[in-house]
């Protein structure tokens, strides 16, 4: 049983390691969007960049469940590797790195904020990634917790004008500094003492996920207003109800 165990938690590293692969795919398919650009091929640039997009969605994937396979076992006594620092630096890959080279080598920005910007992520995100606080004792994260590549994702698929991304991406890096808490989506036990609040939190992060992969396989086509009202309503939501536990913590509350 032991051996097997040991086999069990090494392949819990080895599936968070796939991320690395995914980011690295990213990059990748990026450059060759990049390239598609330079010698005038849209579609081709549209299709590197989708392509680029589900590698990250598959990153993200990896992200939302490793840590709970992880904790099926005792993995730092039978696989002794610092997963923490594995998981942290392929997600500033896929989270923060990626997203800045999409911006890059599309038109999410005007060329005059397109260093700014990136300048502001990476910096933001560094910040983020190297808190000693970043994630809370109760699972919450502390600032605005780098989801650049989702971020990036909206911005691409909803096409919105270049001035609002800026502006989000401006006010979510100063947000980044701030310490409020922000819900870890995928460790929602300590949200709320009520077993209807975590459900419906969970519907409707699959609801807002499910929105966000149409919209990606829909690119380079304008995503449809029900599914940006659905992404735009969740994340109001996400904000109001982290900025609510902030005022208000479960342990004070009696539900």
């Amino acid at each position: 049983m032991q051996i097997i165990q040991k086999i069990y938690a090494w392949l819990v590293h080895l599936f968070t390691s796939l991320g690395a692969i995914f980011g690295i795919l990213a990059i990748i398919l990026s450059i060759e969007a990049a390239k598609a650009t330079v010698t005038n091929q849209i579609d081709l640039h549209h299709y590197y960049i989708k392509l680029s997009m589900f590698s990250i969605i598959m990153a993200i994937f990896i992200d939302s469940i490793d840590g709970s396979l992880a904790r099926l076992v005792d993995i730092k006594k039978l696989a002794p590797l610092d997963g923490a620092l594995l998981d942290n630096i392929i997600d500033f890959t896929t989270y923060s790195i990626v997203p800045c080279i999409w911006i890059y080598v599309s038109d999410i920005v005007s060329q005059e904020w397109l260093i700014p910007v990136v300048v502001m992520i990476t910096i933001s995100s560094s910040y983020q990634f190297c808190q000693t606080n970043a994630k809370t004792d109760d699972h919450f994260f502390v600032g605005f917790p780098s989801y650049w590549n989702v971020m990036a994702m909206y911005m691409l698929c909803f096409q919105s004008p270049q001035w609002i991304n800026e502006t989000v991406i401006i006010v979510l890096s100063i947000f980044s500094f701030v310490q409020i808490k922000y819900i870890y989506l995928s460790r929602t036990e300590h949200i709320s003492k009520s077993k209807f609040i975590k459900t419906f939190t969970f519907i409707f992060t699959m609801l807002a996920s499910i929105s966000t992969f149409l919209a990606v396989l829909m690119y380079p086509i304008k995503t449809p207003t029900p599914f940006i009202l659905i992404i735009l309503i969740f994340s109001i939501f996400y904000i109001l109800f982290s900025l609510k536990l902030n005022i208000k913590p479960v342990k004070n509350q009696s539900l």
